[in-house]
């Protein structure tokens, strides 16, 4: 067994060393690896196939653009994987209402995670986020809902509001800071995080 690990952990590091060095063949063979499951991960996120397609292709591209890191990584497979979920993740957000979102999350993770012992409903996660955002300073406050519900960019915001682009940005970025603490005790922590981040992402 320990022979087997020592041979995997060897077999990782001449991988991490080939991409780095921008071996073509290493990352062919790496592809051929993982694209079939990475495929069936990204469609557990995405119902549709040509969309799942896209963002397994531009998985694979983003992680060759950053090869020159490979030896930085300690799981490739785990990094791959990251990229597929957060750009699968963004796909959603761009595509979907809030409350679908909300209801697309839960179901992910509670497909990935079954042991969880509480039951994640979709209206608590949205009443939870509601509630701590209603929290915020009045002009923090209003600038986020701007930006995360009526989806308007920095710029439309700024101008609305007569102030800087920077201001509007510094506002946001606050306001996620706020939430993330008041939240981080929260049952459904790890939800409310992936929410904030890939519905909220900012536009500019």
């Amino acid at each position: 067994m320990a022979n087997c690990l020592h041979m995997d952990m060897d077999r990782d590091k001449v991988l991490k060393r080939r991409l780095a060095e921008g071996d073509e063949t290493a990352f062919s063979e790496f592809y051929n690896q993982h694209w079939e499951s990475l495929f069936k991960y990204a469609a557990g996120i995405l119902s549709n196939k040509e969309e799942t397609a896209d963002i397994v292709q531009e998985t694979f591209i983003a992680f060759w653009d950053a090869r020159d890191r490979a030896e930085e990584i300690d799981n490739l497979k785990a990094y791959l994987y990251i990229i597929a979920r957060n750009k699968a993740f963004r796909q959603l957000r761009s595509s979907l209402k809030k409350h679908e979102l909300l209801e697309k999350f839960v179901r992910f993770y509670a497909d990935v995670d079954q042991q969880t012992e509480h039951k994640v409903n979709t209206n608590d996660l949205s009443a939870v986020i509601d509630a701590e955002i209603s929290r915020l300073p009045e002009k923090m406050r209003q600038i986020f809902i701007m930006s995360r519900k009526e989806h308007l960019s920095h710029n439309e915001i700024a101008k609305k509001l007569q102030i800087s682009d920077l201001t509007v940005k510094k506002q946001i970025n606050n306001a996620l800071k706020y939430l993330r603490i008041r939240m981080a005790d929260d049952i459904y922590y790890p939800l409310i995080f992936l929410f904030i981040n890939f519905f909220a992402a900012s536009t500019t």
